[in-house]
């Protein structure tokens, strides 16, 4: 049975951090989400290599359940996620846009 950890957020802190994400993976090229991972590609400008570098460095802190890491090339960045599938599902619907509910057999 998995277990699913919680975010450390408080709610007056989430709706901006969530608008922030969503900002970002607005200007997202793609995704590939599957069971326990999802990676998110963006072309690599100093705008989002900010952004996601302070954003995954507050989510280790108060997602410490995910694993946060960054792959870097001169044209892209690409952002992977990995985490118990469930909980990973939790996430990407809240905070990727347009994912609407993720199917259990699936993220």
């Amino acid at each position: 049975m998995e277990t699913m950890a919680a975010c450390t957020l408080t709610p007056a802190e989430m709706p901006d951090r969530v608008a922030r994400w969503r900002d970002l993976f607005s200007h997202a090229l793609n995704s590939r989400l599957t069971p326990g991972e999802a990676v998110i590609t963006f072309d690599n400008t100093d705008w989002v290599k900010s952004e996601l570098d302070e954003l995954v460095k507050l989510e280790r802190i108060c997602c410490a359940h995910v694993t946060w890491s960054l792959l870097e090339t001169p044209a892209r960045l690409s952002l992977t996620l990995l985490a118990a599938p469930r909980a990973l599902r939790a996430i990407i619907a809240a905070i990727l846009p347009n994912q609407g509910p993720v199917a259990d057999h699936g993220v």
